[in-house]
């Protein structure tokens, strides 16, 4: 039993990364990691450059996302509203299994989700 908890806590107490890339009229944010409450103090500092990011869309890029949790997910709709609050559309670029993820906590529902970082991009 040891031994699978402790590949569990290795495989999800990860860093979490973000670099930030201009596109156009959008700021992507590649995030890679785990979007996770062990992760806290990263998240905040990327809530807070989507707040800050002045762009007509911001775009977060989760495509190397290893591990997401209930944090992960408010983070997620907290970066949305913040968007939404500066003008800027929100898109997010997830594949299965983590879309997935996203549509059982119906994020779905208010989220723009892409397979696709060139699709989102172009998305309106």
């Amino acid at each position: 039993m040891k031994r699978i908890f402790d590949e569990y806590i290795g495989r999800t107490n990860q860093d979490f990364l973000v670099e930030k890339e201009k596109s156009g009229e959008a700021m992507v944010f590649h995030c890679r990691g785990a979007l996770s409450t062990l992760n806290t103090d990263s998240i905040n500092e990327l809530l807070k450059a989507v707040g800050a990011a002045g762009e007509k869309k911001v775009v977060l890029d989760l495509t190397n996302v290893v591990h997401i949790d209930s944090m992960g997910l408010g983070s997620i709709a907290t970066a949305f509203k913040q968007a939404s609050a500066a003008g800027a559309a929100f898109v997010v670029v997830a594949k299965p299994p983590l879309r997935d993820v996203l549509e059982l906590a119906s994020l779905h529902k208010f989220l723009t989700i892409s397979d696709n970082l060139q699709v989102a991009l172009t998305a309106d």
